[in-house]
């Protein structure tokens, strides 16, 4: 069973290893899936009105993702199907003087590049814009997949961006994790939370990222406040209520 596990066999692969094993067509039916690709959409219409763009983690190991494979040797006017998932509730805060935290790994930075290049285009229009805005990114490699570094570092420099915290997993020293990062910086985090009320945005995987940010969150909050314990639960639940914590998970 490890091995199968460990190495994401296919049903063929399992048939090759296992010869005895003679599943019914009905079987074989019930537990077959469409493929389908999720991209993350990273634009802002008002900053590129005739242009959509996302992003997506190419699959390789332990085998080429189907759809992302496809997705990546796409040629200039190639011609694709596109069925929109839309969030509604997964949007930036349309008030500026509400500061927010965002939260992302890998593809998850998709839906806050549109964040951001909505808040440079306001800013660049003359919008007054007295809340702040902070976000923290994981990759593996400051090399290979950090992705939008330039765009990111500029947006700091414009004062678009008013803090950013960037994590690489592969690397030695420094936070590995985005939850790893927001326990480095638990009294600014709590602050924001707590004090200003910040609103509080996560990207990207829901068994690993998206659980043990919200597990740091609660730990953090309670904490640092000195509240008793659970409090902290209590503190996120309350948010959720209040639409200042938002998810956009997938497994």
């Amino acid at each position: 069973m490890t091995k199968v596990r460990d190495f994401q066999m296919t049903l063929l692969e399992f048939r090759a290893m296992i010869r005895s094993y003679m599943p019914p067509a009905t079987v074989l039916l019930e537990h077959l899936s469409v493929s389908t690709l999720a991209p993350i959409l990273s634009h802002f219409p008002l900053a590129t009105p005739n242009t959509i763009s996302w992003v997506f983690t190419l699959v390789t190991e332990p085998r080429p993702g189907l759809a992302t494979t496809w997705m990546s040797n796409l040629q200039a006017m190639t011609e694709v199907m596109v069925q929109p998932r839309t969030g509604h509730h997964f949007r930036p805060p349309q008030d500026l003087s509400q500061s927010y935290v965002m939260v992302g790994a890998g593809s998850g930075l998709g839906p806050f590049m549109g964040f951001l290049e909505e808040r440079r285009v306001r800013k660049r229009n003359g919008e007054e814009m007295t809340g702040d805005c902070w976000l923290v990114f994981g990759c593996r490699s400051k090399d290979k997949d950090y992705l939008f570094k330039e765009v990111l570092e500029q947006m700091v420099e414009e004062g678009v961006l008013t803090k950013l915290s960037v994590t690489f997993s592969r690397e030695e020293g420094g936070p590995k994790y985005v939850q790893d990062s927001l326990k480095v910086d638990k009294q600014q985090l709590v602050m924001w939370l707590v004090d200003q009320l910040a609103s509080f945005y996560v990207c990207g995987d829901a068994r690993g990222m998206a659980r043990g940010v919200q597990e740091m969150v609660e730990e953090v909050v309670e904490k640092e406040k000195g509240w008793e314990e659970g409090e902290g639960v209590k503190y996120v639940k309350k948010m959720r209520e209040e639409k200042r914590y938002k998810e956009d998970i997938w497994t």
